[in-house]
């Protein structure tokens, strides 16, 4: 992946996980490389997890250097639950 492609990826990451649209559910430092941590991330649509979508982040001293994963985009379902207690 490029840089500058790099960077927009890091920068729609960190808004989608200002947004709820991401949530991080583990981090954890590289036991190969020191500085280096993974981060994994979690894809909620609505308030519900997506299955199947999840990121991995990694940074080294704190700058993104990889992301991959599956992300899905213009998810069009109504979470509105339907029935009654």
């Amino acid at each position: 992946m490029q840089s500058s492609a790099l960077r927009e990826w890091d920068a729609a990451i960190d808004r989608s996980l200002r947004t709820g649209g991401l949530h991080t559910y583990r981090t954890s430092p590289s036991a190969f490389l020191p500085g280096r941590h993974s981060e994994r991330l979690a894809q909620y649509h609505q308030g519900i997890p997506v299955y199947g979508a999840n990121l991995n982040r990694q940074t080294d001293g704190g700058v993104t250097t990889s992301v991959f994963g599956t992300l899905f985009t213009d998810i069009d379902l109504d979470t509105t639950p339907v029935l009654s207690v």
